[in-house]
């Protein structure tokens, strides 16, 4: 391959990645923040605020307003720790963990839809090179959350 075959072929990559998270972007819909962290709370437990922004990778102001839209639904509660009042913990409500489970289920759903054609050692490639490419971006401070 020459050099100017291997530039269009990035070229195209990149472009296939674009088309690729268009599809994401689509079939997450409205709502795709609140669906990060109620889905966070539900596999990880509950944690205070300022622990799930460290995981998301979010500002602080940012989740604040998704927390209090999250929180007016019903779907989580915060508590203060008996230890220590000026802690604030985020607990799933019942509503949040029965919504967590029917976004955990869309998740597989979609997943199946969009990577069902793959072969096991296919999906095992893939993510192995979209784990390179994520390490390599977010390292150069390409994940501008």
């Amino acid at each position: 391959m020459n050099e100017k075959e291997e530039i269009e072929l990035k070229r195209e990559l990149l472009h296939r990645i674009r088309v690729c998270g268009h599809h994401l972007c689509f079939r997450s819909g409205e709502k795709s923040g609140q669906k990060r962290i109620l889905m966070t709370l539900f596999k990880q437990g509950n944690m205070t605020q300022r622990e799930l922004q460290g995981i998301l990778e979010i500002k602080s102001a940012s989740l604040s307003e998704i927390l209090a839209k999250i929180e007016s639904e019903g779907f989580i509660q915060r508590v203060k720790s008996d230890v220590d009042k000026r802690q604030i913990s985020l607990i799933l409500t019942e509503e949040g963990r029965a919504e967590a489970q029917g976004i955990e289920a869309e998740n597989d759903r979609t997943a199946e839809e969009l990577l069902g054609d793959l072969s096991l050692e296919e999906e095992q490639q893939l993510f192995y090179l979209l784990d390179k490419l994520v390490g390599k971006w977010t390292k150069k401070g390409g994940d501008k959350n």
